[in-house]
């Protein structure tokens, strides 16, 4: 290749952003071992992944289309309890691997209905299908891992009605989660798994074998008009679908979870969150964006953007401002107006310079 081919050649975005940041991070010991005197690359503009932070932060939902949303997982594709993992997302902020890594013991709820708890977030859990128990991992197909930064180990609030909701949940569907339970195990996942579909279900010697159909919601099913028959007459199952609008008939009974494994929100994502949008006409966005949407809701319900920051598990306010500066709301005029002035010089001390 000549020079002048060389000169033509252009490169993605991320390929100079990784070289760039390697470069950064050389330059950076040299400084530390006093072998340069600055650090070149520091005047070098950075990616724009801040940018692309804020685009993104606009696609937020409604606090209705949240709780649309939530109640159709529940009440139409018959799975409740992930409706109420998309509330809970929704309203703590927590990110997708953080929300994996929660425990039955990370969740604080008062016994007076009505009344605020608490999530603490410590860890954060992968898929990871080469990790095993032989690993030292605490469960098989996921890897446990330290949180980004300092500040992401941190405490949020959960508001009255969802810790209602949580309360509930852990008492009567969770069966590690009720604290008066001899079961009662704090370092169960929060929130279960389901099997697949093509997932080989387990066989208990201690009780009956899992039944596919008994495990799955049972719902109404819409069958094109323009449906193909197969040999024993009837529709192919390939012109049939689950009606997007009816309540399911039976929802998933709690024994058809995986409670010793969290939930995959991939999967659940993929499942059940989007086609919820779907059906109720909601333009698609993110899981991860109902992490901007908690923050969208706080910050436009008045809560200071630092009080904000800190349960999001920003290293920085400013890095909240910076995403979210268009929930804050303006202020029209002052919180603590001053009062006017009055003249007076009897007590005034003239500033002198030292020595």
């Amino acid at each position: 290749m000549s020079d002048a081919d060389a000169e033509r050649m252009t490169l993605s975005r991320s390929t100079i952003k990784h070289a760039l940041d390697t470069l950064r991070r050389v330059f950076d010991v040299a400084v530390a071992d006093h072998a340069i005197t600055a650090n070149p690359c520091a005047a070098l503009p950075r990616s724009r992944s801040t940018d692309a932070k804020l685009k993104r932060a606009g696609s937020v939902l409604a606090e209705g289309q949240v709780a649309a949303v939530g109640d159709h997982i529940g009440r139409v594709q018959g799975v409740p309890l992930y409706g109420l993992v998309v509330m809970f997302a929704a309203f703590t902020g927590l990110r997708e691997s953080e929300l994996a890594g929660l425990n039955v013991g990370d969740i604080w709820l008062p016994n007076s209905p009505g009344a605020p708890g608490s999530v603490t977030v410590d860890r954060q859990r992968y898929p990871d299908a080469s990790a095993t128990s032989s690993t030292g991992l605490d469960i098989p197909g996921w890897t446990i891992d330290t949180l980004k930064t300092p500040k992401a180990y941190r405490t949020v609030p959960i508001d009255g009605w969802l810790a209602d909701d949580m309360r509930a949940y852990l008492a009567t569907e969770h069966p590690y989660g009720d604290r008066a339970s001899s079961l009662y195990n704090p370092n169960t996942p929060l929130f279960p798994g389901r099997y697949g579909r093509a997932e080989r279900l387990p066989v208990s010697p201690d009780g009956p074998a899992l039944i596919r159909d008994e495990i799955e919601p049972v719902r109404p099913w819409v069958i094109d008009a323009d449906a193909r028959l197969n040999r024993a007459g009837e529709p192919d199952k390939r012109y049939c679908r689950p009606d997007p609008h009816a309540p399911a008939i039976r929802c998933a009974p709690a024994y058809g979870y995986k409670w010793s494994v969290p939930v995959n929100l991939a999967s659940l994502a993929k499942n059940y969150f989007n086609p919820a949008l779907d059906a109720l006409g909601i333009a698609r966005v993110r899981w991860h964006d109902l992490r901007h949407t908690f923050a969208a809701i706080s910050l436009t319900n008045g809560e200071p953007v630092m009080q904000v920051s800190e349960w999001l598990g920003h290293e920085s306010y400013i890095t909240t401002m910076n995403i979210y500066a268009a929930y804050i709301p303006k202020e029209t005029g002052k919180a603590a107006p001053l009062r006017r002035p009055v003249a007076s010089v009897g007590n005034v001390v003239p500033m002198r310079r030292p020595g």
